[in-house]
């Protein structure tokens, strides 16, 4: 259920066994594999991932075995072991390593009791990456870095992945010196100086490169085609090709070679490259071509560990692993500076005018208030622009905030006697159901950008005139009714603290459990499922964690817009990165501090002159110019 396991089955010769594939696999080109499974009626059973994958016409097949991926196609494991289905986990499509790839190669020759297949491909390609090492060895110690997305930053192969782990088994070093899949500038990338930037997205034209900046650093820039990305991307059989790709990309890049030594290249399946570079044409099977004359390869079966000897020298003293540690301990020591110093400066000026001790300590809970509000929906609008892929959005914009609102509103209409635990439960429920019907009516229409800004505005204005209507009834039982329209810290209670804690703790376990998986979606929902990510729970998760926190710092001190969509956006600018182990920290000691500048301003200098304004009132009169410019720049294109 996957097309790397199909590859495997391919080189096998075991496509005959094959009753049923995923959709990947039905259009997949290697060893013609896609028109072999025509040729035989193999079923199409949906996916690659698991919410996509038709579990009735799984059962409906009845096979002796389901080979899937452990990291795409676990939540099926229940399903179809109740119905006495045989499931095989392997790695799959998320395999990390060449040694993962070989296991998963041994594991079906297993599974059908063909080792010895299994044993001759695992030794092909262990030749090939020897043999590669050989053909490369002009190039040894290039600085390759390899390039693959452009949404929200340069997003690159880091250390300790399977790219990297190919590299390095090449003789080719790893220009990128952060950890996994990462995000970067062009700045980062000047620094980094490589050789060569292999750029291999298949959606990227030179305009795209030219876009992001990527040519202002003046490094040779190669665009792989959309066969070369599969081949130097998917962990899979595949790999015993990345040699001649990288060969050939580094041919056009940097020139040919002083001196190209003559080389023997294992059976394998080969590809014949066009003068231009610009395709392959379609594989033909086992041959000559690519680098060298056609032999028997080496049957050789051990699988080197090299990579896991290189992962514990990088895991130990890699100059870039300490300083993404460092950032990041950096970045977190600005947020805990961020939510302790107001507070201090709050006490000290507070006992500076003699005041008496029930304003000292009323002072003191607006000031929490303001850093934990402001931490929350800076979280929430980080998360949710990550996991829709969209820099456009935060509650505000989605209706969250309306939606949570009429929901409190309402409930205080309906019932003599709440609580504030009541309240914060409806708000929940209200911005939820909002949140919900935004993205469900945006993908309804095309699930662009301007789909969901249209389709917020939209849910939005339609509880902004509920909210009015429900307004005239509230405010003469609950007074500050109408301040919560736009965000107020005027009623600062100790019966607050625990619901904003509750929206803090939702946030923070939410940056625990999604940042890296955030990382991972924001590169494209394919590449999501093939590093083993559910895109789809990701995003479910993430809507459900900055819904309800927000909902609840609504429901206690009413809607605050803008402040989710300007921290974020801020934070990326300042740390040219949009790898949101950083970037969400960032932004909660942004949003921390900017809510509580406005709202100590507002009570201490505003205040004098026309009276205290809603600090909510503020941040939107600073966020909304931001959001247009934002929004006239996304629709020109010049956004990334």
């Amino acid at each position: 259920m996957a097309p790397s396991i199909t590859e495997v089955l391919a080189e096998l010769s075991l496509l005959d066994r094959v009753v049923g594939v995923d959709s990947f696999s039905m259009s997949d080109w290697y060893l013609n594999t896609s028109g072999r499974l025509r040729e035989r009626s193999v079923v199409d059973v949906g996916g690659y991932w698991w919410s996509a994958i038709r579990e009735e016409e799984i059962l409906r097949l009845n096979p002796d075995v389901v080979l899937a991926d452990s990291g795409a196609h676990k939540p099926l494991q229940e399903t179809l072991e109740s119905y006495n289905v045989t499931v095989v986990y392997i790695h799959g499509a998320s395999a990390r390593s060449v040694n993962e790839v070989l296991s998963d190669i041994y594991t079906i020759g297993l599974v059908f009791n063909e080792t010895n297949k299994a044993s001759e491909l695992i030794g092909r390609i262990t030749s090939g990456l020897n043999e590669g090492f050989k053909i490369l060895r002009p190039y040894n110690g290039r600085r390759i870095l390899v390039v693959l997305d452009f949404w929200q930053g340069i997003w690159v192969a880091g250390r300790a992945t399977f790219i990297d782990d190919v590299l390095s088994r090449l003789g080719l070093v790893n220009a990128a010196t952060t950890y996994g899949w990462s995000a970067v500038s062009v700045e980062t990338v000047s620094e980094w100086s490589p050789d060569l930037i292999i750029v291999a997205c298949s959606y990227a034209t030179n305009e795209t490169i030219r876009e992001v900046g990527l040519y202002d650093p003046g490094k040779p820039i190669v665009l792989l085609n959309s066969t070369e990305v599969d081949i130097i991307s998917r962990p899979g059989p595949l790999i015993q090709l990345v040699p001649q790709v990288l060969y050939a990309a580094i041919e056009r890049g940097l020139g040919k070679p002083v001196e190209t030594p003559t080389v023997t290249t294992p059976q394998a399946t080969t590809v014949t490259i066009k003068e231009n570079g610009d395709h392959y044409d379609h594989y033909t099977g086992r041959g000559s071509g690519g680098y060298g004359d056609e032999s028997s390869g080496s049957n050789n079966n051990s699988c080197s560990h090299s990579s896991v000897l290189y992962r514990a020298i990088y895991w130990l003293s890699e100059e870039g692993f300490l300083n993404s540690k460092l950032r990041l301990l950096l970045v977190f020591s600005i947020l805990l500076a961020s939510t302790t110093l107001p507070i201090l400066y709050t006490y000290i000026v507070t006992l500076n005018e003699g005041l008496p001790g029930r304003i000292v300590v009323y002072r003191l809970y607006r000031a929490l208030y303001t850093i934990l509000a402001g931490t929350v929906l800076a979280a929430s609008g980080c998360i949710l622009q990550a996991s829709l892929r969209n820099p456009l959005v935060d509650h505000y914009v989605l209706g969250t905030g309306s939606g949570a609102l009429f929901a409190v509103y309402a409930t205080l209409l309906v019932l003599d006697h709440v609580t504030l635990w009541i309240i914060s439960l409806a708000a929940a429920i209200g911005g939820l159901s909002a949140l919900a019907a935004t993205i469900l009516i945006a993908e309804s229409i095309s699930g662009s950008d301007i789909a969901y800004v249209l389709s917020g505005i939209g849910v939005t204005s339609l509880f902004s005139g509920l909210l009015v209507l429900l307004l005239y009834y509230v405010s003469s039982r609950y007074g500050l009714a109408s301040l919560m329209l736009t965000g107020t810290f005027i009623q600062s209670r100790l019966e607050n603290l625990p619901y904003a804690l509750i929206a803090v703790i939702l946030v923070v376990l939410g940056y625990v459990v999604l940042a890296k998986r955030l990382n991972v979606v924001m590169l494209g929902d394919d590449h999501a499922a093939q590093l083993g990510v559910d895109p789809r729970l990701t995003r479910l998760l993430s809507s459900i964690i900055a819904g309800v926190s927000a909902s609840i710092i609504v429901s206690q001190f009413g809607v605050i817009g803008f402040l989710g969509l300007v921290t974020p956006h801020t934070a990326r600018f300042l740390l040219k990165t949009s790898d949101n182990r950083l970037v969400i920290p960032l932004a909660m000691a942004l949003g921390s501090l900017l809510l509580f500048t406005t709202d100590t301003l507002s009570r201490s200098l505003v205040a004098r002159v026309v009276g205290e304004v809603p600090a909510g009132a503020v941040i939107s009169a600073i966020g909304a110019p931001f959001f247009l410019v934002l929004l006239v720049r996304r629709f020109r294109g010049g956004f990334t």
